[in-house]
């Protein structure tokens, strides 16, 4: 398959236009309709349905994008670390982390890593499971370490488990729930909530929470994915919140507090996320070992069907 032609065919895919691709790609608009055409040929089939204005993608259109970019990250990886190695320089890393993940275990690790490897340059970008795997299948980040589903991973991913931690129902510390005895999930809807988006697990996992128990899962009157945002909301206001209590020791939760309620926490798994194909860099598999030493070094335990495993709660 013709490389200029796939990258040509991406560039139409983001501006769903071949007259606007072209003018940005200073070619003429026969040329480049003329390389998608032979790209169709190829694949037999359809790439992209003309509109009135503009161009979208067919299934197969999306389908052949995914892997473009993917394509597109691999090449600019072997680039970076190509031009690494000629400027003495060992490569670099782009990591996706959970916010459980940012205040030990993987500062921890990519600190070793910096040890041994000190012309080694590390990118680390915060975010939640959804847009982290968005972010690997899309070629943005090499690694993530972030909450694992409770079944196998999507396609095109890797999972393997590494630590548990639990979700917990949490406010601010003066909060009327904590001093209630006797609360239960039912009273908890009583309260409005802050909450991440409705793809993150966390949401998925408060709403099978409250359908166990026959309720209706709270809706958020606050929708957020920034972390600082949301305990500036909780630690200001009545809102209660669904999160990880292994970051509530840092610093930035400060304030917050768990409020404890029967059938109102979830235990999870949480580890590395990479793609099933293409092979990691030298720096970002030393960094693996690291993350992994980091969780095995501390507490021990071996749940079932899971290897030795780090409790963060």
């Amino acid at each position: 398959m013709d490389l200029r032609a796939l990258q040509q065919f991406l560039a139409v895919a983001e501006q769903g236009s071949l007259s606007g691709t072209a003018k940005l790609l200073n070619i003429s608009q026969p040329a480049l309709t003329k390389r998608i055409r032979r790209l169709e040929a190829q694949i037999g089939a359809p790439l992209l349905e003309r509109l009135p204005r503009g161009v979208a993608l067919t299934v197969y259109g999306r389908s052949l994008a995914r892997h473009a970019r993917l394509i597109g990250a691999q090449l600019r990886q072997a680039d970076a670390e190509l031009e690494a190695l000629r400027g003495g320089n060992r490569g670099q890393i782009r990591i996706g982390a959970g916010p459980s993940w940012l205040g030990d275990l993987l500062p921890r690790a990519i600190t070793r890593l910096l040890e041994d490897r000190p012309e080694v340059q590390v990118q680390v970008t915060e975010g939640f499971d959804d847009s982290l795997r968005q972010g690997l299948l899309e070629g943005d980040l090499d690694l993530a370490v972030v909450a694992l589903a409770d079944g196998p991973p999507e396609p095109g991913l890797s999972a393997t488990p590494l630590v548990w931690d639990e979700l917990r129902v949490v406010a601010r510390a003066g909060h009327p729930l904590r001093a209630r005895r006797n609360a239960t999930l039912e009273h908890l809807l009583a309260y409005p909530w802050t909450l991440t988006g409705v793809h993150t697990l966390a949401r998925q996992r408060l709403g099978e929470l409250f359908r166990a128990q026959g309720l209706r899962p709270p809706e958020p009157t606050v929708e957020t994915d920034s972390i600082e945002f949301k305990f500036a909301v909780i630690r200001t206001s009545d809102h209660l919140s669904f999160h990880a209590a292994e970051h509530l020791l840092q610093p930035i939760a400060e304030g917050i507090a768990t409020v404890d309620v029967p059938h109102s926490s979830w235990r999870r798994a949480a580890g590395l996320i990479t793609r099933s194909a293409g092979e990691l860099g030298p720096a970002a598999q030393a960094l693996i070992r690291n993350i992994e030493a980091a969780c095995w070094a501390a507490e021990i335990e071996r749940p079932s069907g899971l290897p030795a495993a780090r409790a963060l709660t």
